[in-house]
């Protein structure tokens, strides 16, 4: 089931709006413990935030997707560029960063997926939860 979808700039002021959005979500319809809240708002940052870096340089602003799904015992966040260009991709300079990125992420939710997508990835983040009463 779809719950939101957000697109937003892809500049840093904008991630804690959707650090709000998802967390707002999972909070009010999924039993999350404290600490898989506070990391899936950790992963859904550094998600943006690789975008971001994916996108940096660019001649124009391009935006960020965050979709997120859910279960009864599950909620999924995908973010992506949106674009062929600036889709989160590894070149040479930026590989060691990113490789630290998903690393940092695996750490905090139970999957993570780095899906083909035009030129570069999209991520999907996925939090097992408690069975929730509300999907």
């Amino acid at each position: 089931m779809r719950l939101a979808e957000l697109e937003i700039p892809a500049r840093a002021e904008f991630v804690s709006l959707a650090r709000l959005v998802i967390s707002s979500i999972a909070d009010d319809r999924y039993v999350l413990g404290d600490d898989q809240l506070d990391n899936l708002k950790l992963a859904v940052s550094e998600a943006c935030v690789m975008v971001i870096n994916a996108q940096a340089g660019r001649a124009r602003e391009g935006s960020i997707f965050v979709e997120c799904t859910g279960s009864a015992r599950r909620i999924e966040v995908v973010v992506d560029s949106g674009a062929r260009e600036g889709a989160i991709q590894k070149d040479e300079g930026q590989a060691e960063v990113e490789d630290l990125g998903l690393s940092l992420m695996r750490s905090l939710v139970d999957r993570i997926a780095l899906e083909p997508h035009g030129s570069g990835a999209r991520l999907r983040l996925t939090v097992d939860c408690e069975e929730s009463d509300e999907l």
